[in-house]
């Protein structure tokens, strides 16, 4: 079953009240601006947030070849296609000498 990063995008929105002591109501709110920057109100805005939209983009993780880059499936690097080679040659040399495989020279 193949893997796929899902791309999350959440939008949300949270209404509360904070009493702050200031001079002003500008001063007021530089004191809750700050305080909502540093993260000083982020459980009264858990608490409070409401979801208003939400999106999802899928897309199919593919393994690529470290040397190449082409997908591994499509991969067709030299030294791989000479390991699987090797691979079969040794395989065959291994069923020749257990007389697994019937040489067409003996005839």
């Amino acid at each position: 079953m193949p893997y796929f990063t899902v791309m999350l995008k959440i939008e949300r929105e949270a209404e509360f009240d904070v009493a702050v002591e200031a001079d002003s109501e500008v001063d007021a709110e530089d004191v809750v601006k700050g305080r909502l920057w540093s993260d000083e109100y982020s459980q009264e805005e858990r608490a409070t947030s409401t979801i208003t939209n939400d999106s999802y983009e899928a897309e199919e993780e593919i393994d690529d070849c470290e040397d190449c880059g082409e997908p591994k499936e499509d991969c067709i690097c030299e030294d791989k296609t000479d390991d699987y080679k090797g691979y079969n040659r040794r395989k065959s040399e291994w069923e020749s000498a257990r007389g697994l495989i019937e040489d067409d020279d003996d005839d």
